[in-house]
């Protein structure tokens, strides 16, 4: 291993050659920023072997964030290199600073390194390439359009990436080797799917890292139970793309945030989640019509934000059951569904029966799971909460949203939402008192 600042130069250096190369071939945009992302993906991969410590590192991420920050404030040919694609991206920053974590968070170079850094390095720029060269069917996002052949593009790159580090370098099985690339391969191509503003550069290979480390240890019963299981979501959200008004990134992020519940929680979590989808998919079915713009990710967000917070306070904390709270997170985002499709149906409609409605179909659907967890008065207390939850979830969309404002789609509507549901499934922590 040499002296840190031999490499460090080393580097540098590489990062300037590149820089210099391409401003003077002047490749279209998007194959340079590609180039300089695959060239620099690659030097980096030497770095378990450069570096004993993190220091190096840490100043090589300083001096490639200053150094692109003030490329960015650069005109002409030497920004071009970087910053042609018409498009706001933080991808060039995230990049250095995902190394820079990786390396820190580094005990085994193959599994916890290598492999993330290669995915974000190979598939990212070859699922990139393809999409722009060849790529024909389109699926939608919050930014405009990403190609199915750049997708899977990155997912067999990824896959391969995987399967091979993960055989060659590490004590894992064939079988157990291939499951792990297939399901990480599928989870990161999601993750890309749905990113925004270059944001994947600091995802994907974050994500890889803690995804390759929980399944390491899964045996390959384990591993085809978790793939199949992906799968069947895929199929889910695949069948429900014809019947819903969101964009197609938003049904890729619905498919990674109910594998996580799967995964996480277990499959009883899961039913009411399941549930709200189906809701969304019968009530959400008509096209819109006029200028408003399809749900997005803002909106999901809305629907999953405290379920997910209550999933997360469940798994770091073994004092309090939040499995009350969770459930009635998204009874409460079905009744704030039914409410926002009444609008449209029936616009003059009161309060009251918007929460009644709203009450009843947030109760009836997380019914399935209380009776799996709760038996006797505990039960009837458990319905109780939901019941009072989803009606007033329903009640705050349709008298704080709609009859104040006229619509359900005024400026900061998702936060209020989430707000809402949230509100609403807070007494459901007073079942720990019973």
């Amino acid at each position: 291993m040499i002296h840190p600042l031999p490499g460090i130069f080393l580097i540098l250096g590489l990062l300037g050659l590149a820089l210099g190369c391409l401003r003077i071939l002047s490749l279209p945009p998007e194959l340079s920023r590609k180039a300089v992302h695959l060239i620099l993906g690659l030097a980096c991969l030497s770095f378990p072997w450069l570096f004993k410590s993190f220091w190096p590192v840490g100043l090589l991420c300083l001096a490639s964030i200053s150094s692109l920050l003030w490329l960015r404030k650069q005109k002409g040919a030497l920004n071009s290199v970087l910053h042609a694609v018409p498009r706001e991206s933080w991808g060039d920053l995230c990049f250095p600073i995902a190394v820079a974590l990786l390396f820190l968070l580094m005990r085994d170079p193959i599994p916890d390194y290598i492999v993330p850094l290669l995915l974000l390095t190979l598939a990212d720029a070859v699922g990139a390439l393809i999409g722009v060269r060849y790529g024909q069917s389109k699926y939608s996002t919050d930014e405009g359009f990403k190609s199915l052949e750049g997708s899977l593009a990155f997912f067999l790159t990824a896959f391969l990436c995987t399967h091979i580090c993960l055989l060659l370098g590490t004590a894992t099985g064939r079988a157990e080797s291939l499951l792990i690339a297939a399901i990480i391969g599928l989870l990161i191509m999601l993750l890309e799917g749905i990113s925004r503003r270059g944001m994947d550069n600091l995802w994907i290979p974050l994500a890889s890292h803690l995804l390759v480390n929980n399944y390491l240890d899964m045996g390959w019963q384990s591993l085809t139970g978790r793939l199949l299981l992906l799968i069947v979501i895929l199929l889910f959200f695949l069948i429900l793309r014809c019947r819903s008004d969101a964009n197609d990134s938003v049904l890729l992020a619905s498919a990674l945030v109910l594998y996580l519940i799967f995964a996480v929680a277990g499959w009883v979590w899961a039913i009411t989640p399941v549930a709200l989808a189906l809701v969304y998919g019968m009530l959400c079915s008509t096209p819109l019509k006029g200028p408003q713009p399809r749900h997005g990710q803002a909106d999901l967000l809305a629907v999953c934000g405290a379920g997910l917070l209550w999933l997360f306070l469940s798994k770091n904390s073994s004092s309090i059951d939040l499995t009350l709270p969770f459930i009635a997170s998204w009874a409460a985002q079905i009744a704030i569904l039914l409410a926002a499709h009444m609008t449209w149906r029936h616009p003059d409609a009161h309060t009251t029966p918007i929460l009644v409605l709203g009450a009843t179909l947030g109760g009836l659907l997380s019914l399935p799971s209380l009776l799996l967890i709760y038996q006797g008065s505990a039960l009837a207390i458990a319905f109780s909460l939901i019941l009072a939850g989803s009606g007033l979830a329903a009640a705050c969309l349709w008298k704080l949203e709609w009859q104040r404002t006229g619509s359900t789609l005024t400026p900061g509507r998702p936060l209020r939402q989430f707000a809402y549901g949230l509100a609403a499934s807070i007494p459901a922590l007073t079942i720990n008192l019973f």
